[in-house]
Order: structure tokens, then C-alpha cells, then sequence
């Protein structure tokens, strides 16, 4: 059912992909990515290492443009979270055939339909591939994979992630404390798996200075060095906009919030998700637990985060409301 699930939605994003390079959708930050992707280079901070590994990679599919095969990596994540978050609804309900499945077929298609997420889907940009992260993070902590291999994995997917968007930073304590949660308290070794995967992912970032040592044509801040990777990492010139919104324009920002919440989910969507916490929290509570925190510090991060471009910070709380 998943796996239909993705595959339905993927001839939509496919119809309404973007032939190139388009500023459409706040993607204005693509032709950086791409071009970066490209000559194997470093593009603008956070550095994406992740992100530029995998484009680099699709983009050696003959097929369209460079842009065009870039376009068609958000469009296969999306398809696959929208899958992956059916597969999660359907196993956290199971025992209950008739509306658990339904429930996993609307959570899919809701989030994969949301415009926000549709937007995202047919651009090259990160934010198709964040949202696929924080679904395998969601998928680790389900009781029926409570394994050893989980944790290492489950890390993995944290480090790895945060390569792609470091955003990703706001669930990892949460995710961290979750995945060692054995019961009736934190389980040492879990917490040792889970962090050893995620340094490992993290890894990735490896990238950046060694890309910048070999000087490519796409070099912001010459990570070579520490105070360059510094620089690119740490996102220094995005850094005054966390929480940087000024108080006067907090009305009209809480204004366009609510908006944009009849928009991409409905008033009925948050009535159903409401419900849909209260009845889910007794089969997962890990799950639904960093779904709320997930939609709670993804809120408050997109509310005062000051760029014309804070609507794509939604996208995570809109994954958390469909499922």
C-alpha cells in the first residue's frame, strides 16, 4: 500500500517539474546547488555536503539538464517520504486493518499533496530531501525496529541529515533521548549506537574542506581552512536571521502563519490531527512524541526566522500534521 502510495504521486510531480533552473517556489538558492554539484565544489553555507553528493550523483543520469536532474531527486524523495509516512501510520495502527490503512493512505496523500511540500518537489532544493530524513528518523523509533541496527542507522540518517540541512539540529536531542529510551529509562549502549552512527554520518562534511583544497570554480568561504569551514558551516552570514524578526512585524507574520495553515492542511486537517495525536500517542508514543516536538520547534524556528523565504521552514511541521 506504501509503496502505491508514492508511486501515485509521482506522475503528478513529474507533470509539474521544473524544465531547469527557476527562482519559482523560493528556489532561488538552485542554481548555486546545482552549479556546485556540478564542478564537485562547495555551495553557499551551510555547505550542503550531502545534498551536493547526491545531486552529483543523479546528475550522471542522461537525462534532461543537470537542473532537470536535480528537479527529479526532490521529486523521487517526496514521492518516497509520502510513502515511508503512510508505511508508518499503517504500522503504528496495525491490529486495526480497516481505518489504520486508511489513515496511512490519507497521511501520505495529504502531506504529499500539501502545496508547500508539492512546491518543493519539483525545484532543486534541500528541503524534499530534509523532510525524507526526518521520516527514516520517525520510522527508527517505531517499536516493531527497536534493534541494535536501528540505532546505528537511525544515527546515521541524523548525520547524514544534518550534511543535507542543519536544521535537522533542532530534533536531534529530542530523537537522541528517544531512540535510547528503553521503558523505564535511557539505555547506555543505545545511546552509544546512536550517537556513533550519527558521528559517522556527520563525517560527510569531510567534504567541504577537501572539495575547497583542490580550489573548484564554486568556493564559498574556502572551507579549507578552520576559520573558512567554520564560516560555511556555522552559517555565518544567515545567522543574525534566527529569531532576527523584528517585534512590529510579529502580527503580521502570525497572521500569515494561520493562513498558511488553512492553505496547506485545513481547519478540518488540524481537527483530524488532533485527533489523530490523541489516538496515536497510546500505539507510539516515541513517534508521535518527536512529531509534536518536530511541528513545535519547526513553528517557532519558521516564525522567527527573518528571510523572505521562512515559508519552506514550515514543511516539517506540515509532515508532522499528516501524520
Amino acid at each position: 500500500m506504501w509503496a502505491a502510495v508514492g508511486a501515485s504521486l509521482l506522475p503528478v510531480y513529474l507533470a509539474t517539474l521544473a524544465p531547469s533552473i527557476t527562482w519559482a517556489n523560493f528556489g532561488t538558492d538552485g542554481g548555486d546547488l546545482v552549479t556546485a554539484a556540478a564542478v564537485s565544489g562547495v555551495a553557499h553555507p551551510t555547505g550542503y555536503p550531502t545534498y551536493l553528493l547526491l545531486v552529483r550523483l543523479v546528475q550522471f543520469v542522461p537525462l534532461g539538464t543537470l537542473a532537470y536532474r536535480a528537479n527529479l531527486l526532490s521529486a523521487f524523495a517526496t514521492a518516497l517520504s509520502s510513502g515511508l509516512i503512510c508505511y508508518l501510520v499503517q504500522a503504528a495502527y496495525r491490529g486495526a486493518p480497516v481505518w489504520g490503512q486508511a489513515g496511512g493512505v490519507l497521511a501520505g496523500l495529504s502531506f504529499g499533496l500539501a502545496p508547500l511540500v508539492w512546491s518543493q518537489a519539483v525545484i532543486a532544493e534541500v528541503y524534499a530531501l530534509h523532510a525524507l530524513f526526518i521520516v527514516v528518523l520517525l520510522l527508527a523509533l517505531l517499536p516493531a525496529v527497536a534493534t541494535p541496527t536501528r540505532d546505528w542507522l537511525g544515527g546515521l540518517a541524523l548525520g547524514l541529515g544534518l550534511g543535507n540541512h542543519l536544521t535537522l539540529v533542532l530534533l536531534a536531542p529530542a530523537w537522541l533521548a528517544l531512540s535510547a529510551w528503553r521503558g523505564k529509562g535511557l539505555n547506555a549502549r543505545a545511546a552509544f549506537r546512536s550517537l556513533a552512527g550519527m558521528s559517522i554520518g556527520l563525517l560527510v562534511y569531510l567534504y567541504l574542506p577537501l572539495r575547497a583544497a583542490a580550489r573548484p570554480p564554486i568556493n564559498w568561504g574556502n572551507a579549507a581552512n578552520w576559520q573558512g569551514f567554520w564560516w560555511v558551516v556555522s552559517a555565518a552570514p544567515y545567522r543574525a536571521n534566527v529569531f532576527g524578526l523584528p517585534v512590529a512585524a510579529l502580527p503580521q507574520r502570525l497572521q500569515a502563519l494561520a493562513e498558511q495553515f488553512a492553505i496547506q492542511v485545513g481547519w478540518l486537517g488540524l481537527a483530524l490531527a488532533g485527533t489523530g495525536l490523541l489516538v496515536g500517542w497510546g500505539r507510539a508514543p516515541r513517534v508521535w512524541a518527536l512529531a509534536l516536538w518536530t511541528a513545535i520547534v519547526s513553528l517557532v524556528f519558521a516564525t522567527g526566522y527573518n528571510t523572505a523565504d521562512w515559508l519552506v521552514y514550515l514543511l516539517p511541521v506540515v509532515l508532522a500534521l499528516a501524520i
